[in-house]
């Protein structure tokens, strides 16, 4: 799992360095365009494959406009829609270069800057959540290792966990019992964390030790750190 968040993380990264990339490649368009004002003279029909297999029309306008030196100029917008957003002969603003134009609408300017940052942000997030759980789950192991209370437990079974009914994406569960006689009221099942593999290889005796909190029992933490050890 900690590889597949730092994958998501990673991506995430390299998304958001294209966004910003990007993001400075429309400033200098803007802050280095002149403005004209244009009229859509026809439209580019492109189809595209939906879903279900279907061939869907999108209708990119065509758009004729003066630029400073008083020559007419042509250019393909880049933003298609299912319904012409445009009549014909409608008029509309125009950013242009020597070498780009395109019409001044939020869509054609910044949609694809947006939707880039979002999808580079969602897997960033989602990786930090996780990652701070971690920390978050690891500080209270720490806390439990060093001040709480060290049982000897009793292993009474590994179980097989599956996701959605998915045999090859199944996780396993270590089960075990209070063993301890100076503890004899603790008489819970405790469980171990998930592993994504077979710990039963990997353990040599028959019990396992239990890190508990005496003020509440029910905080624990199985310690297994000698199996990720060995695997």
């Amino acid at each position: 799992m900690k590889k597949v968040m730092l994958s998501l993380l990673i991506i995430g990264s390299l998304l958001l360095i294209c966004t910003v990339i990007l993001l400075f490649n429309q400033l200098a368009f803007i802050n280095n365009s002149y403005h004209a004002s244009g009229n859509v003279i026809n439209f580019r029909i492109n189809y595209k494959m939906n879903s279900k297999g279907e061939k869907i029309r999108f209708y990119h306008p065509i758009v004729k406009y003066t630029d400073k030196n008083g020559h007419a100029a042509y250019f393909l917008s880049t933003e298609g829609r299912i319904n012409p957003q445009y009549e014909l002969g409608q008029e509309v603003d125009v950013l242009y270069t020597s070498n780009h134009a395109e019409i001044k609408t939020f869509h054609a300017i910044w949609l694809v800057i947006v939707f880039m940052a979002m999808i580079g942000i969602v897997p960033i997030i989602i990786a930090l959540i996780y990652f701070g759980c971690i920390y978050i789950k690891n500080k209270r192991i720490n806390r439990l290792i060093h001040k709480g209370r060290c049982l000897e437990t009793i292993i009474q079974s590994i179980e097989v966990k599956m996701f959605f009914r998915f045999r090859w994406l199944c996780s396993y569960v270590i089960y075990s019992k209070n063993a301890d006689n100076n503890y004899p009221d603790i008489k819970q099942v405790f469980k171990s964390g998930s592993f994504w593999f077979n710990p039963k290889p990997y353990i040599k005796n028959e019990t396992i030790s239990v890190y508990i909190d005496e003020s509440n029992p029910r905080r624990y933490y199985m310690d297994t750190r000698f199996i990720s050890a060995v695997k």
